[in-house]
This record gives C-alpha cells, sequence and structure tokens, in this order.
C-alpha cells in the first residue's frame, strides 16, 4: 500500500487566504477596567469594576495628620 503525503501547511498560507475564511478569535464581551484609588493603600481589596470603598476618618482629622500623630508617638516611645 502506498501512503498518501499530504502537503504541509505553511505559516505563508494563512496571508494568502481570503478575508472571509479567516478564523477569528473572540475574548469575550467588553469588560469594565478595575478602578484604583491612590489614595488607600496598595493591598486594599478590590472588585472588578466597583468603585473602592473609603474609610471613614474622625471629623477633623486628615490622612496626614494621622500619620503624623503616629510617627510622634514612635518618636516618643523610642526616647
Amino acid at each position: 500500500k502506498k501512503k498518501r503525503i499530504l502537503p504541509k501547511r505553511k505559516s505563508d498560507d494563512l496571508f494568502l487566504q481570503p478575508l472571509g475564511k479567516r478564523k477569528r478569535v473572540s475574548f469575550g464581551g467588553h469588560l469594565s477596567p478595575e478602578l484604583f484609588d491612590k489614595s488607600l493603600p496598595p493591598n486594599s481589596p478590590l472588585k472588578r469594576g466597583a468603585t473602592p470603598a473609603r474609610l471613614s476618618l474622625p471629623f477633623g482629622n486628615s490622612p496626614r495628620a494621622v500619620l503624623k500623630k503616629a510617627q510622634g508617638l514612635k518618636h516618643f516611645a523610642v526616647q
């Protein structure tokens, strides 16, 4: 019996095909991007497409003021 030798497909053949017969690749529907709030710590959990929840601070305390107080306490404890 003779084996039938099939011609191997070359990568150039892909470009010679008409546009209508090309295979298409689909990655699903439109995905909403993840929204990041740079004022939150980098390890804060976030759901895809959700807006980050902010921690409520006591009135009159800014995040910078809270940091300064924490650093002052640490410096005080070292001395």
